[in-house]
């Protein structure tokens, strides 16, 4: 009878130890969804507050919009270009081998010292001119060797700027030297553009020059000519016709 008592007392504190760890069970997972629900509601809240703080971005300006901008401040920026004169002489006549300087000179305003350095008659034009100046001379290189003697690019400074070249003939005949100015036009952001205002031929005479073709073809090929079979032929008998005179000489004929 004890035995069944005790039995039953031992079923009872175990069913009401599992009915313990299942409550605990179902109250640590009511507590657990609503801790999440609450992370969760949080969350919103600060992703809401964080879209409202954050400015809205601008999409980029269209390309063509920016396109027209440029055009705009390039057209602009021409017409705030000044007045300006540019002095060349569009003829010369020069020697064969013989080095010359070219000149170029640009002015602001309305006058241009157009005689001093200068050879042969030289040639005023009117232009627009900026700050900042470029000019070049170029030519076929089988027609002139051409060195620059002053900056490709300068600022337009005091009364005038001049460009200088030495410039040399390499053969005869009627050639022509290409002149080609150009100014630079800066646009607000700090970037630059450049703008072609002249580009024209000077038409050059250049009178043959024998003596110094000649000389030009020895540098060129006096190992060539002094090599070939000929020549040593004929430097072997003229020093066999040396030698035999000098020992008839000593024999006393």
């Amino acid at each position: 009878m004890w035995k069944r008592i005790s039995n039953l007392k031992k079923i009872v504190i175990f069913s009401a130890a599992f009915t313990a760890v299942i409550l605990a069970g179902l109250l640590s997972m009511i507590i657990f969804t609503q801790s999440m629900q609450k992370s969760y509601i949080l969350q919103s809240y600060i992703l809401r507050d964080l879209l409202i703080a954050t400015p809205e971005r601008r999409s980029p300006a269209p390309f063509h919009s920016l396109n027209r901008r440029m055009d705009k401040e390039l057209q602009q920026a021409w017409k705030e270009l000044k007045d300006g004169k540019i002095a060349y002489e569009p003829s010369r006549t020069m020697t064969e081998g013989e080095p010359e300087k070219v000149l170029v000179r640009i002015a602001q305003g309305d006058t241009i010292d157009a005689k001093s350095k200068f050879v042969d008659s030289v040639w005023v034009e009117c232009l627009k001119v900026s700050g900042f100046m470029s000019a070049s001379l170029s030519a076929d290189h089988d027609d002139f060797e051409i060195v620059p003697l002053s900056s490709e690019s300068q600022a337009l400074v005091g009364a005038s700027t001049d460009w200088v070249w030495r410039v040399t003939p390499l053969r005869s005949g009627n050639l022509a030297l290409n002149v080609k100015v150009t100014a630079r036009i800066r646009l607000s952001d700090g970037s630059s553009e450049h703008h072609d205002l002249l580009v024209k031929d000077a038409h050059i005479s250049v009178r043959a020059n024998p003596r110094w073709r000649a000389i030009r073809f020895w540098k060129r090929n006096w190992q060539v000519i002094l090599g070939s079979p000929i020549v040593l032929g004929l430097l072997a008998w003229l020093g066999t016709r040396l030698l035999k005179k000098r020992a008839e000489r000593r024999i006393g004929f």
